[in-house]
């Protein structure tokens, strides 16, 4: 009877190590398709990986720039990076999802767990993930893009487009393309459709594209169109007569996904915000059905 008792005590802790040794994912908003799970971060969280490894996908947006003031440029789209058949072991990750830029500031960088960085785009004038578009006074270049690639992901990031002396603001990068040149109103560079299979993304609107379009430039003739192709898109540039003394330029349409703000033609006007960026970790069923 003793010698039974311990294979019993042996067998059910056997057991039980096989039942707690199973795939446990948590964290974020639980979507999901026929083959894979999505869980998605629009503010600060953390993905918890319990008992094995995980292989993930994973896409990190960061925060738009903002649109800046007088015959002024369109903010930069967020970076983007993404990783694909990413190795996580059982552990915590925090998650920080970048804000965007607002008063004519850069947007905020979005991370996964200090090992995934997407930078936060560059208001109108200044560098960041994609960069700003250039202001209309010499020489007015537009800013350089700073996503880079990274350990196991690849970043997405173009520069803005350059200014026109002739009160012209450039349109601002996105993640798909540079930002248009000043000419009557410089549209914002296009963001990325790559991942419009994704639910969470699909989910947001806007045809279901990702990510981080450009904001566009403003000027005394005309206004840029946020870039397009991307569920955030960059908001519009706006024009300053002396009946509209340049309205805000539009925050960076729905979502969080890291459309960048728009331009104001004049200064008694606010450029428009950023949109913020998103943070999106998708796996196969089998690993944990």
């Amino acid at each position: 009877m003793p010698l039974l008792e311990t294979l019993g005590s042996s067998s059910a802790r056997s057991f039980g190590l096989t039942a707690n040794s199973k795939l446990v994912v948590s964290g974020g908003l639980l979507t999901s398709d026929s083959t894979y799970y999505y869980r998605a971060f629009t503010s600060d969280g953390t993905l918890i990986v319990k008992n094995s490894p995980l292989i993930a996908d994973i896409l990190v947006v960061g925060g738009g720039g903002a649109g800046a003031t007088d015959a002024a440029p369109g903010g930069g789209g967020g970076g983007v990076a993404y990783a694909s058949n990413y190795n996580l072991t059982a552990s915590s990750y925090s998650i920080t999802v970048g804000q965007g830029g607002s008063g004519g500031s850069n947007g905020f960088n979005s991370l996964f767990h200090n090992l995934i960085t997407a930078s936060g785009g560059g208001a109108g004038g200044s560098a960041g993930g994609s960069g700003g578009g250039g202001f209309y006074s010499s020489p007015g270049l537009g800013a350089a893009a700073t996503q880079t690639n990274g350990t196991g992901y690849t970043g997405y990031g173009n520069a803005g487009g350059t200014g026109n002396r002739l009160y012209m603001g450039g349109g601002g990068g996105g993640a798909g393309g540079v930002g248009a040149t000043a000419a009557s109103g410089a549209n914002g560079g296009a963001g990325l459709n790559t991942w419009a299979s994704w639910v969470p993304i699909n989910a947001l609107g806007n045809g279901g594209y990702v990510a981080a379009g450009g904001g566009g430039g403003s000027s005394s003739i005309g206004f840029g169109i946020g870039g397009t192709g991307q569920i955030s898109p960059g908001g519009n540039g706006n024009v300053g007569t002396s009946n509209n003394p340049g309205r805000a330029g539009q925050p960076a349409n729905s979502g969080n996904a890291g459309g960048g703000g728009g331009g104001n033609q004049t200064s008694q006007g606010q450029g428009g915000n950023g949109a913020s960026g998103i943070v999106v970790v998708r796996y196969t069923r089998a690993q944990v059905d």
